[in-house]
């Protein structure tokens, strides 16, 4: 009887355990720019992901030729050729390539369709449960948006920048960031305030510092730069870190933790990446169904302890009439 108790002690230590803390098979993040330079941020970092620019390129380049997808993704994983590292090193980047340079140095592509066409493809085809879009579009798109809603419903979250041209148009929205769904996040400046570029409108869900950043470039030299982009793919990061350890959330949940992991300024959360290893999910739902079954447990002990006895003080009871009877 001692060795079931434990055995069954053992078990629920081991249910509790796995139920406060699931760890996640590895993390994909969609990076939707202008492709990822593999050799800067690493082969191992990165997956085969895909290029919709096709009249130009093949469908398998996905090479970075602008630096803006490369300088994103250091910020999520870091550069090993720049000796740099990001804040979720563990994650799996699919380069998603929606904007690149032709032969003539043209800038091509971005064009919502084709990043509606990518987070599509993010969900079905590549498995990424987070899709960083370091960019935006000041017009609402429809094929975007029921893209977005789709990610959505798939518990995929998707992570944009607010923009940089507040200075020159106070309060405008840019997409995907203006869908509520999608994580938008703003620039802030090393102490903690919003910087002066940084969109301020109500689409704004967090605030990550942007300022006086070290840009990873597409031949692993680093430059100077700030902006919202380099804050999205931090932020971007930031929810990767958390769904490593706690890989059973959903994208909502996942969005509440990057805010429970921030300080208010001025009424806005600004992340602290200090808490991100610190930060829990309210595991009361959780506590609550474990004790219950611990309950049920023990009072089976108790019942199967106590039906026992009463067998053994029965058969006693019984020896002792047989006996008694014997002696008539």
């Amino acid at each position: 009887m001692k060795k079931f108790i434990l055995c069954i002690v053992l078990v629920l230590i081991v249910m509790l355990a796995v139920a406060c803390e699931t760890e996640s098979p590895p993390i994909y993040v969609g990076v939707i720019d202008s492709g990822i330079s593999s050799n800067v941020i690493g082969n191992d970092r990165v997956l085969s992901g895909k290029n919709y620019l096709t009249e130009e390129f093949d469908m398998s380049d996905t090479e970075d030729r602008i630096g803006h997808g490369t300088a994103v993704s250091s910020f999520i994983t870091g550069s090993k050729a720049a000796g740099v590292e990001g804040v979720c090193p563990d994650v799996k980047l699919v380069p998603l390539v929606y904007t690149s340079v032709d032969s003539d140095k043209k800038v091509i592509g971005g064009t919502p369709e084709l990043a509606a066409e990518a987070v599509l493809d993010a969900v079905d085809i590549f498995g990424c449960r987070i899709i960083c879009i370091a960019s935006g579009t000041k017009q609402d798109n429809e094929k975007l948006r029921d893209a977005v809603k789709y990610a959505e419903d798939k518990g995929v979250l998707i992570v944009s920048c607010a923009g940089n041209s507040e200075s020159d148009e106070p309060g405008m929205m840019f997409y995907p960031g203006g869908y509520e769904s999608v994580l938008c996040v703003g620039a802030s400046d090393e102490a903690g305030e919003r910087a002066s570029f940084s969109q301020n409108n109500e689409a704004v869900d967090i605030l990550v510092q942007g300022t006086d950043l070290r840009l990873v470039t597409i031949k692993g030299t680093k430059i100077r730069g700030s902006g919202t982009s380099y804050s999205a793919a931090k932020a971007a990061g930031a929810a990767a870190r958390i769904l490593q350890r706690y890989g059973g959330i959903d994208s909502e949940e996942l969005k509440a933790a990057l805010i429970d992991c921030s300080d208010i300024v001025h009424g806005m959360p600004v992340l602290d990446m200090g808490r991100l290893d610190v930060w829990e999910p309210d595991n009361r739902v959780i506590f609550i169904t474990v004790m219950c079954m611990t309950g049920a447990v023990f009072f089976a002990i108790v019942v199967i302890i106590a039906v026992k006895k009463i067998k053994v003080y029965k058969g006693s009871k019984d020896n002792k009439t047989a006996t008694a009877d014997c002696g008539r």
